[in-house]
């Protein structure tokens, strides 16, 4: 679920930022690809840390209250689970 709110803070930065508040984010044609993942990797660290003139809560460390997983008879649940390392993430592909 975590990856699903990075996958929309992303895209919120990258579809609505002026340059003036995300200087880290460089314009590009929908068509290039190449430039899109440039983009959204050089506003990975700024987004993890936080934009407080874009209303993002810092991402890294991120506090989640509860994660729950049934996968085949697995059940799992996750209590006041804290993940780090999103600041360190590589972009590989965008689609």
């Amino acid at each position: 679920m975590w990856y699903m709110t990075l996958s929309l803070c992303l895209a919120a930065a990258l579809a609505g930022a002026d340059s003036g508040a995300a200087p880290f984010i460089t314009p590009c044609q929908s068509s290039d690809n190449a430039c899109i993942v440039a983009s959204a990797q050089a506003a990975v660290e700024p987004i993890a840390a936080g934009i407080p003139a874009l209303g993002i809560q810092p991402l890294d460390p991120m506090h989640i209250d509860k994660i729950v997983g049934n996968q085949g008879g697995l059940e799992l649940q996750f209590l006041d689970t804290i993940v780090t390392g999103l600041k360190g993430c590589k972009i590989e592909n965008i689609k």
